[in-house]
Formats: structure tokens, sequence, C-alpha cells
């Protein structure tokens, strides 16, 4: 790239990189900004002093923005700081209510208030007495103490923190008592009023227009909201590299900016009015129309980069300039950013800059070696958009989610027109709804039935491309090195000669075979991850041939059970397809309370819970009992410990739920693990008189800990002769501030004697093994 030619694209570069710097710098503000400071004015005057002074000026330039990202950023970072000073006090924060949204289960919006923002979520009597109450605009008083945001709890968890902190979310409370929350002044401002009445007008017609089946995709397409899209549905758009037709990006920006554009100009054009005097006309007239679609569709990163951009093509047409795409995107870029540095770790704002920076550098070279000699047609140029997109955020979707859904290359062709139709005739719907039903009637056909071939694509291409979804390890520094290597490799491929395209296609096709024999053959380590569930149970296991188990699901909840939030999601990052082994220890709602939403989402080939447990149809479950064996793959076997078929003296005539718990050993070569469901002593006793080896590197506590559990000659049994805490591990599941008082405290320091003690109450605790070694897999930090 020429940086003189772009200098916008070189000084966004230059603030990007001071932000990113400085969120990883653990440094003071002033100190390090006294540093950078001086370094920066050192360097500045030492260039100036050079020859070629355009050159020695940019360089200085550019310098002097990296300090400026810097500083913009520590100021934010600061502020969160400050913030969090809040924290467990008693304070009074003042602000403005912004997006308010209710549901059945309370209420929740962000108070923007000089001190910072803050999510509020109303329960309870504050949601009855405010949530009906709390418009956008509003006045609100806050008084309380301010939580720091909940940190990502398991690996397959949205990351809320991350969501916030790129709103510029810097605290979090929760509201029951509705006198902590004072509303003042009914009435929104007009703009927000009137943007308000657009949404429910908009809305109202889809709702009754549309068929019910599409409606929110259609609802997604025009107003950018995809809460009423469900899970699967954005499961299978995802997987499909659709979902950033229902996101209102720049494709939409276009289509309607366009539109309006043309418009204005086939109208002013008619009444003959001077070329100047109509682009003074239509030029701020359709940039307005197009602020004012971003503020309708909520103003998200990819739309307002798309205004910015479209301000600027349209104004330079004005002008009669040929305003340069890159150098555009870098205007927007560094505006964005300058005034939201926390932009930057948005995966939406990333994502966006990625594929309008491929599509602009890369799609013309991609599009002219598709066409060979020949100029490049409709189909070839949709490729290749479609190819340098998918290489363009490549890179983002590796190190946040781990894989590329590559059939969003071809299926974009057919989705694009399919969505663009859609949103024409949506708005055309909306606008022509009152004035003209008749024709309305004809554009909810068009509508309709375009939207429901968009869903016909996805699902089709869900069901039987599965293999073009390409999934990487879990590793970030290999995901990095693996997109950078692709973006690099697409970026050159059209200068290559055919002899050197085919020879790089052949390396990635045997680097590819390589990967997928890799995992075939076993080369893999064993997973076990311990999930956060709260008061609870629940583990995901991957065998090394990639096979799958899953012990217990966690409670049920108000909202969603355990399993829908975390279980399916961690099952959903590690690519499982099918549950080889649903193990449920025992009937107890923390343990099995989301068996139906388990099955429910994946094919389940076994299921095994305990002998009394009558919750489940008989075809569906089968009793295990101590003595059996489970061979789970080639490499992972599972030896029944509990219940035993004959209860002893030992356990009593009559076994409690807990002392039926099932009780497994999992042994992968050298290396097991003791699972132990909710076994009390008496069970203990009973185990050990059979004389089973219990000595394992890694233990599933009983009971969460309880003082009923873990006996000490059941702990001493547990223990290799040469323990060695580093390399063995006790995992207790248990929630923060359960009304049970646990784990005891007694317990916990007896384990923490021999070995290295997590408890889930910190987050999911993953544990790694190669057959001889157990380690700990700190997702957390592999996920930054």
């Amino acid at each position: 790239m020429d940086v003189l030619s772009r200098p916008a694209t070189a000084a966004a570069a230059a603030l990007a990189s001071g932000i990113a710097i400085r969120a990883v710098a653990q440094l003071s503000f002033t100190f390090t900004t006294a540093i950078l400071g001086g370094a920066v004015l050192a360097l500045a005057f030492a260039l100036l002093m050079r020859s070629n002074q355009r050159i020695s000026s940019l360089a200085a330039a550019i310098c002097l923005l990296f300090a400026l990202g810097f500083i913009r950023a520590s100021e934010r970072f600061e502020a969160a700081a400050k913030l969090s000073a809040y924290a467990a006090t008693a304070t009074s924060l003042h602000g403005i209510a912004r997006d308010v949204s209710v549901s059945d289960f309370g209420a929740r919006f962000l108070l923007a208030s000089p001190q910072g923002n803050i999510q509020i979520t109303l329960r309870g009597r504050a949601a009855a007495v405010h949530g009906n109450v709390l418009r956008d605009g509003m006045r609100a008083t806050f008084v309380g103490p301010v939580e720091t945001v909940v940190r990502k709890r398991n690996p397959g968890d949205f990351d809320y923190e991350r969501f916030l902190f790129s709103r510029s979310v810097w605290g979090a409370a929760t509201l029951r008592d509705p006198n902590r929350l004072r509303v003042f002044e009914a009435d929104p401002s007009l703009i927000r009023r009137g943007i308000g009445r657009a949404q429910r007008y908009v809305a109202d017609v889809v709702r009754r227009r549309a068929a019910t089946e599409v409606h929110p995709v259609i609802h997604a397409l025009l107003l950018g909201d995809r809460s009423y899209l469900d899970d699967e549905l954005q499961r299978t758009l995802s997987r499909t590299g659709l979902m950033h037709l229902l996101a209102v990006s720049g494709l939409h920006v276009v289509l309607v900016g366009l539109t309006i554009h043309r418009i204005l100009f086939s109208m002013l054009v008619r009444m003959r009015i001077p070329w100047r005097a109509m682009e003074a006309v239509r030029t701020p007239t359709t940039v307005l129309l197009l602020v004012a679609y971003a503020a309708l569709t909520g103003n998200s990163p990819s739309v307002v980069r798309a205004v910015l951009m479209a301000t600027l093509i349209i104004s330079g047409s004005a002008l009669r300039r040929r305003a340069d795409t890159l150098n555009s995107l870098g205007v927007a870029a560094f505006l964005l950013l300058l005034a939201r540095p926390e932009r930057l770790f948005s995966v939406g704002f990333q994502l966006s800059f990625c594929a309008v920076g491929a599509i602009v550098s890369l799609g013309p070279s991609i599009a002219q070696t598709l066409a060979r000699r020949e100029p490049a047609g409709f189909f070839s140029r949709s490729l290749a958009t479609s190819i340098a997109a998918t290489a363009g955020t490549a890179p983002v979707l590796l190190v946040t989610f781990g894989y590329v859904p590559l059939a969003g290359i071809i299926l974009n062709i057919a989705a694009i027109p399919l969505a663009s139709l859609t949103l024409a005739a949506g708005f055309l719907m909306a606008i022509v709804d009152v004035a003209a039903p008749d024709l309305a009637i004809l554009l909810q056909l068009t509508v309709s039935h375009s939207a429901e071939l968009l869903l016909s694509v996805a699902k089709f291409a869900d069901t039987y491309l599965d293999a073009t979804v390409v999934t990487f390890p879990t590793n970030t520094s290999a995901r990095i090195l693996l997109a950078a290597s692709v973006t690099i490799i697409t970026a050159h491929l059209a200068q290559l000669s055919a002899r050197w395209r085919l020879t790089v296609f052949c390396m990635l096709a045997i680097v590819t075979s390589l990967h997928l024999h890799s995992a075939r053959a076993g080369n893999q380590p064993l997973d076990i991850v311990f999930l956060d569930v709260g008061q609870g149970d629940a583990a995901v296991i991957r065998t090394p041939d990639a096979h799958f188990i899953v012990v217990d699901t966690g409670p049920p909840g108000r909202t969603m059970t355990a399993a829908e939030r975390t279980v399916i999601p961690q099952l959903r990052l590690m690519r499982a397809k099918a549950i080889d082994l649903l193990l449920v220890t025992h009937a107890h709602a923390d343990h099995d309370g989301g068996v139906k939403d388990l099955v429910s989402a994946f094919e389940t080939k076994n299921f095994f819970s305990s002998a009394e447990d009558q919750r489940y149809a008989p075809a569906s479950h089968r009793p295990l009992f101590a003595g059996q064996t489970l061979r789970v793959g080639k490499h992972v076997t599972l030896s029944v410990l509990n219940p035993s078929r004959q209860p002893s003296a030992l356990s009593g005539a009559v076994r409690s739920v807990n002392n039926n718990s099932i009780a497994v050993r999992l042994d992968f070569g050298n290396s097991c693990a003791l699972l132990t469901g909710d076994i009390e002593q008496e069970a203990e006793a009973e185990i050990l008189s059979s004389s089973q080896n219990l000595q394992c590197d890694i233990v599933k506590v009983a009971h969460h800990g309880s003082r009923t559990s873990s006996s000490w000659a059941f702990w001493k049994a547990t223990n290799h002769p040469d323990t060695n805490k580093d390399q063995d591990f006790a995992i207790i599941s248990v929630g923060r501030n359960n009304r049970f008082g646990l784990p005891d405290e007694e317990i916990v320091d007896r384990w923490r004697r021999t070995r290295t003690v997590f408890q889930t109450i910190e987050g999911a605790v993953w544990l790694k093994s190669d057959g001889e070694h157990i380690y700990l897999h700190e997702w957390r930090k592999d996920a930054r």
C-alpha cells in the first residue's frame, strides 16, 4: 500500500496500534504517557531533520498518532478504573437511560453517567415498578454499589465482558429494590421519540404483513434486531457464513444510499435543475437520510463505518473528485476509534473493516484471475468479492471462534441478492402500507418468498455442506499464525503463475489432510472440561479420536437451563456433532436439569443414568452398576465403581439418592480421572471394600466438597504413593454464595495436602492429558 497516497489508512493503523499497545500495557497512565511522549518527540525531531521532508513529516505524524491512540485509550481505561472504585460502596450515579429492553424476566438498560456507563438489570419488584415506565432518553438516578463486569465463566459462553467493554460499559448492577432507582423526564428528546416511533411502525408492518416463520429474519434485516432469532437459526447462519446478512451493515447502507441517490438524481434532472444546485440538494439529503437510517438500526460499528464512507464517496462525486475507497475506510476507522478506542476490540468492528479492506484490495485482482483474460463478469466479480471477504475475515474468525465457514464463498452469490431483495421490498412495504395497501400485499409476497428462499439456502448448506466448516486448534497462537498465512497467500495468489497456484493449492490440501488424519489417528490430547454451571455438576470430555462424553448437565434455570447456557455452547466450541455417551450420575436437578435440552440439541448415541432414575423413558437410557466397563473410541475406558447391584451393609439396605450416584474411573494411557457424582461416605466405604484401584491424577471431589463425602480413607486411597501436587488435581464443582455453605473448608484443606485444588466458582477448569501427564489449559489467556 502506498502510504503517501492513503494517509488516512496509515493514520488509522497508527491510532489502532497505540490503542492495542495500551490495552496490553500494565504501566501507570502518567509513567507510560511521559515515556511515550518523550520517545515520540525525539523520533519526530530526528525524522524532521532528514532530507526527505515529506516522508519524515509523515513518519513523525504516524508516531504522534500512535501516541494519540495510546493516550486516548489510557483516558478511557482510567475512567474504567475510577468507576471500579465505586464497587461494593453505596454511591449515587446520575445519567441517561439507553438501550432499554424489557422481557418477562425483568428489564435491562444502560445508564450513561459522567462517571461511566453502567449496565443495570432490574429484577423482581424493581422490574415491576420501573419496567413499563422506563424508556430510552429518560434521566435516571441509581443508588447502590456498582459491581465489576462478570468475567467469562466458561470457554463456550458468550463473552459478555468483552461485549460490554466494546460498548464502553465499565460496571454492572442488579436491582430488586425499586427504591434504589429513580426515573425522571418520561418523554425522551424529539429525535429519539421519532426514531422509536419509526422502529415500532416498521416492526408492526412486518408483524402484520410477513409470514410468521420468516418474521424474525425480516425484522433482523430491516432493523438489525436479532433478538427474535432462535439459537438454532443463529447457529445455522453462523456455520454457513451467512450471519453477516442479518447484521445491518455496509451492504444495507450501500443499497439504501444508492437507491436514494439515484431517485433524487432522476427527480432533480426532470426538474431541469443545474448540476451544481442538484448536487447541493441531493448530496446532503442522501447523507441525512443515511444518518437517520443508521439511527433507526441502532448505530452499529459496521453501519456507522458504511455511512462515513458513503458520505466521503458521495461528497467526492459532488465535487467531481474520486474518493479512494481504502483511504475513506481509513477515515471511518480513525474517527470511530478516536471517539471510542474500545471499539477496536469489538468483533463486529473487526469483521466489518477486515471484510471491506479485503474486498477493496484483493477483490479486483481475484476477479481478474477468475475471468482469466476476459473482462470480469457478474459471476466472477461476485465470487471474487466473496473470496476476498472470506480471506479478510478469516483471521478474526479463526482467533475468535476457531473456524471458518467456507460454504459462504458460494452461498453469498445467491444469498446477497435474496437479502437485498428482501430488504428493498421490506422497506417499500413499510412505506406504502398506509397509502397503497394493494401494492403492500404484492410486496408482502415478495418479502416472504425471498426470505423463505434465503432460509432454505442456509438450511440446505448446514445439512449438506457441513464439511466446508474448517475448524482449527483452540490455541490462539496457532490460529493467528494460520490466519496470517491464509491472508498472505490469498493476497498474492492473483500475482502467481498457474503452476505456482497449483503448487500452493496442493500444499494446502496436503496440510489439511495431515491435520485431519492426525485428528482421526488419535494424535490429540484428551480434554476434560469441568464447567461452571453454578451449584451443580457438568463436565464435557473429548477423547483423542473426537468422541464426546458428557457427565451430568447442570441445574435448570429461570430463563434457560445450564445445558442451554453452557454445556451445548461448549460442545459446539469443541466441534461436537453428536454425544457418544451421556452419563447422568443421579436423579437430582442440579445434575440432570438440562437433559431434555441436551438430547434435543445433539444426537445422543448412548445414555446411562442411575438405576432408581425413572424420569426418562426406559428406551432412552440404561442403568449402570459397579463392575461394568464402557469403551469410548480406541483410547478411553470407563470403569463403573458405583452403585453396586446389591447394597452391602456398609451403605444400608436402602441407599440414598446421593449414594446411588454413578461413579466411574476414566483411563487414558497412564493417566486417569475419578468422577464421583455425589457419593457420600457410605458409598465411598463400599467402593473401598471392593479393592478397586482409586489412585488417579484427577479427582472430581464428591458432593461439591461437602463434609458428608471425602472421608480420610477415601482421600488416602486416591493419592499416588509419589504424590506430586503440581501434577495431581482435585476439582470442586460448586456455585458462588450457595445456600449450603459449600465447599467445606476442612474438606478443601484435606485435598490441598496432596493436590492442586480448583473450584468452578472461579470459572471452568480445562485439563488435558497426553496419556502420561496432565496439564492445565488456561483457556482465558488463550481466548485473548
